[in-house]
């Protein structure tokens, strides 16, 4: 059981039918548990971001990258790829 998995049961926003239904995707699709969670539209980036952070006990990551112009992946909506772009921009111009 993955350490982002364990930690949703704990203490995660997320229902078990939503859990299961997120693995389920993981297992039949591949890739990682997040990327499960995102695709089925179950948590914003922002919010799974704040999730992976708790779970693992990491600060955010500033990296000042975009997800514009880049494809969207899997089933993912392209209003939820691209809000994950914008809290990387005010970072870059606020971060000193």
């Amino acid at each position: 059981m993955s350490l982002l998995l364990r930690h949703l049961e704990a203490n995660g926003p997320l229902s078990r039918a939503d859990l299961e239904a997120a693995t389920r995707r993981q297992q039949l699709a591949g890739g990682s548990l997040d990327t499960a969670i995102l695709e089925l539209g179950l948590m914003t980036p922002l919010q799974l971001d704040a999730l992976l952070q708790s779970a693992c006990g990491l600060p955010a990551r500033r990296c000042g990258c975009s997800s514009a112009g880049r494809p969207v992946p899997g089933n993912m909506s392209r209003e939820t790829w691209s809000t994950s772009a914008g809290p990387c921009r005010s970072r870059r111009r606020t971060a000193g």
